[in-house]
């Protein structure tokens, strides 16, 4: 494992340990909120840094992925424009 890999990892553990300490604070106003709110700040970056890790695990990886999202982007540019332009009937009428 590299030194970027054990950086990361430890980062999202710090912030992972701040949070879980929120649950024990006494100016808290809801403990079941917290369950809500941290779930989205904390634990889903704590889940992602080893994810991104294993399915990226070379830098061709994630050159493809970055390909397949910018063709796959384009392709909905495109697939809305042209229900903007069959929508409107031209192709400037929508946008005034």
């Amino acid at each position: 494992m590299g030194e970027g890999v054990k950086g990361f990892a430890l980062a999202g553990s710090i912030w992972y340990a701040y949070a879980l300490f929120q649950l024990v604070n006494p100016e808290a106003v809801s403990r079941i909120a917290w369950f809500y709110a941290m779930r989205g700040v904390s634990l889903y970056m704590l889940l992602t840094i080893p994810l991104v890790f294993i399915i990226f695990d070379k830098e061709k990886d994630l050159y493809v992925f970055l390909k397949l999202w910018a063709v796959f982007g384009n392709c909905r540019l495109f697939k809305g424009n042209n229900a903007e332009i069959y929508r409107s009937g031209s192709l400037g009428a929508g946008l005034a």
